[in-house]
């Protein structure tokens, strides 16, 4: 006689629309405007300023949004299908945040391109190439995406 198999562990906290949550979490402006008051001469005045708003990011998303930590999103995108779907549109919408952001100056091109190395498919790519002509080393710089 075969037993059925009991589930062991904690049920999942995961749920249908933490898809949606993710993508809408993803989807933000490269900058905001923020107000303040200041007051001159007695005369109140607002002052509007464009900020950076900070990156998207997976870990906090999990932390802040979800209460949960990076590794069962990570389980989420193996086990759910439409969660996996749904990540890698957010991956899709990360990246273009980033190369955004470094375009209009609202980032550090340096870090831009850091981050762009760790958690996408781009990389530094260095060709050699050697000529007898002059007798000379030429190197050639780029970056470039794995693909």
């Amino acid at each position: 006689m075969s037993k059925k198999k009991v589930g062991a562990g904690r049920p999942t906290k995961y749920k249908k629309e933490y898809c949606e949550m993710m993508i809408d979490f993803f989807n933000r402006d490269v900058t905001r405007i923020v107000e303040t008051e200041e007051m001159q001469l007695g005369k109140k005045t607002i002052r509007k300023e464009r900020l950076p708003n900070y990156p998207p990011m997976f870990g906090k998303f999990a932390r802040d949004v979800l209460k949960i930590n990076h590794c069962t999103l990570l389980e989420w995108v193996k086990k759910y299908d439409e969660f996996a779907k749904a990540y890698n549109e957010c991956k899709v919408i990360q990246r273009e945040h980033i190369i955004i952001g470094c375009l209009m100056g609202v980032y550090n091109g340096n870090f831009g391109r850091f981050t762009m190395k760790n958690i996408s498919d781009w990389r530094d790519n260095v060709d050699t190439h050697i000529s007898t002509d002059r007798g000379g080393l030429k190197l050639a710089y780029s970056l470039e995406s794995k693909k």
